[in-house]
């Protein structure tokens, strides 16, 4: 029960930072507010050319429209409601702008090849830039694409036991939703609703869960307390907990690190992170497990193969040297990887490829069934795979 209360008082307080960390009052109007500041918004749509009548300060869907299409033209979160940072946009626009990557859809591919350099996905300014764009902008103040986007998330709706009686419980664990969102938070930024994972938030942290006993395959925790939002109901915690491994029992590690080395993996949040992340993982290895690196850009590149963990200043210094640039031939590189852990595959041990990268295919096979429908065929062979996702932007 303490733990439960714990973890809800753990949210509460995550919530209240946020909120601080934007303010003691933060006022967003939306579809369905009316008054002098709906007013004024309609006003300033009106005049910069995105929203047609009269302003009679009703925040109806055509206004939710015409502020999206001006959000998305001044590269804001387009959510359709008018938050502190567009508002301030809005006061301080002086004509419609020129969004080249959305208005000017007959021109997407080209767009594409024209502003996008052929050793990267970073922008770059051409003489070729459309006029309207190019008087906007300059090549020292242009501004960052927001490319951020989430599956549209909805939490489960309480269901009677007596309907409903059995659940099912994920093998794998992921954490990246509150990562995320404190990095966003502490950083004073807006935190997309769909970018909320709770169970993601729960899993993030490490619990005392009880060990299996005897021939059972995991532990079962289990705590129940009185619901703070409902007195009706009680909140239950289960937890299972598979067998901890000692480190003398850990099976030998065959591990291939493979490593997006393209353009937009530059960056302290990528390229950087990843290294520092591999170069802490090397020192969990034992002497005697197997590393390799391979890495992927315009082509992919063996590094190192079969190298003993022991070995440490050779693979440090492996890591220590790579350097980001070129597009992204992910399945390439994969290949390759499946290539070099088959080579070293350790029998009865752990054979494992680990992905870093920030996701982004735009070389070779790209289709994420394709890529799924490879990696599940791989590992019918005994070769794992684990994706670290980096950065931002997918």
């Amino acid at each position: 029960m303490k733990r439960i209360m714990a973890i809800l008082l753990a949210a509460m307080m995550l919530i209240i930072g946020a909120a601080a960390a934007f303010g003691e009052e933060v006022t967003i109007w939306r579809k369905g507010d009316s008054g002098e500041e709906v007013k004024w918004i309609q006003t300033r749509l009106i005049e910069l050319e995105y929203l047609e009548g009269e302003a009679d300060g009703n925040f109806d869907e055509e206004t939710e429209k015409a502020l999206i299409r001006f959000q998305r033209d001044n590269y804001l979160l387009a959510t359709g409601m008018a938050d502190e940072k567009t508002m301030n946009v809005l006061a301080t626009a002086e004509r419609k702008a020129t969004n080249y990557m959305t208005d000017q859809v007959e021109y997407e591919t080209e767009a594409y090849d024209m502003y996008y350099a052929p050793t990267g996905n970073a922008m770059v300014a051409t003489t070729a830039m459309p006029l309207a764009y190019e008087a906007k902008t300059t090549a020292w103040d242009m501004p960052e694409f927001n490319t951020d986007e989430y599956t549209v998330f909805d939490s489960n709706r309480f269901l009677s036991t007596r309907t409903a009686p059995l659940s099912t419980f994920a093998a794998d664990v992921d954490t990246s939703s509150y990562a995320q969102f404190r990095r966003r938070v502490l950083n004073g930024q807006a935190v997309a609703a769909d970018s909320i994972r709770i169970e993601e938030m729960l899993n993030y942290f490490s619990y005392d869960y009880k060990q299996p006993e005897g021939n059972d395959p995991f532990g079962v925790t289990v705590e129940y307390a009185d619901c703070p939002w409902n007195g009706k109901t009680k909140l239950l915690q289960i937890g299972i907990q598979a067998k901890s491994i000692q480190d003398d029992e850990r099976p030998a590690h065959n591990l291939v690190f493979l490593i997006d080395t393209s353009g937009s993996m530059e960056g302290e949040d990528r390229l950087d992170l990843v290294k520092r992340a591999f170069l802490l993982l090397l020192e969990e290895l034992d002497p005697e497990d197997t590393v390799s690196i391979v890495t992927y850009a315009s082509n992919d590149r063996v590094v190192i193969e079969g190298v003993r963990a022991g070995d440490k200043t050779l693979i440090m210094e492996a890591i220590s040297e790579l350097e980001a640039h070129g597009s992204t031939n992910g399945s390439a590189g994969i290949l390759r990887a499946y290539e070099i852990a088959e080579k070293y595959k350790k029998e009865g041990g752990v054979n494992r490829i680990l992905l870093a990268t920030d996701g982004d295919l735009n070389v070779g096979v790209t289709s994420e069934g394709d890529l799924a429908r490879m990696v599940e065929e791989k590992r019918k062979s005994g070769i794992s795979l684990t994706c670290l996702g980096f950065g931002f932007g997918n």
